[in-house]
């Protein structure tokens, strides 16, 4: 809904290329044929047995945020017809699916993995950056920084152990 309600993903289209809209879907048909629908990932069984085309593009979007349930029953949706999946989204704070892909697609022939910090963004105000950078720092959590909008994930790090402590006034008990 992101994407559709509010007529983001319709203005990147040109509208000469697009043949209908089905709200309710959140499906877009091309005047080529080719569909483009928005889903949610909450309802886990309804991706079981999903008919990919040929040609198919699949997008995990915030896939930190992605139960492993769905990735597992999404997958084997991959098998036919060859389609691409493509995984975006922010590094979370602890190991789990999504750095096991992004592990995989630093190794495996088949895969791609890209790193984008959002300063490579020209629409991101630099000054933004370096103030978030700043505030976050001096709040002891760095680790934020770097993950959020350097899009690094951070192992560790003083945030695993205590960081309200980074900071506070020492008290002396004499």
């Amino acid at each position: 809904e992101v994407y559709f309600t509010p007529r983001i993903l319709q203005q990147i289209i040109p509208p000469e290329w697009i043949e209908s809209e089905n709200q309710t879907e959140m499906r877009i048909t091309l005047i080529n044929g080719s569909q483009i629908k928005i889903c949610g990932a909450d309802n886990v069984d309804s991706y079981r047995g999903v008919k990919l085309n040929k040609g198919s593009i699949c997008v995990f979007d915030e896939f930190q945020q992605f139960k492993p349930s769905f990735t597992e029953a999404f997958l084997p949706n991959l098998s036919v017809n060859n389609p691409v999946l493509l995984i975006i989204g922010t590094p979370p704070s602890v190991e789990g699916q999504f750095t096991s892909f992004m592990d995989l697609a630093k190794t495996h022939n088949d895969w791609r993995f890209f790193h984008y910090p959002s300063w490579v963004n020209p629409h991101v105000s630099k000054e933004w950056i370096e103030q978030e950078r700043q505030r976050l720092y001096n709040m002891g959590e760095g680790e934020t920084f770097e993950r959020e909008i350097g899009a690094v994930f951070v192992k560790g790090g003083k945030r695993s152990i205590y960081p309200m402590f980074i900071n506070m006034e020492k008290v002396n008990r004499e």
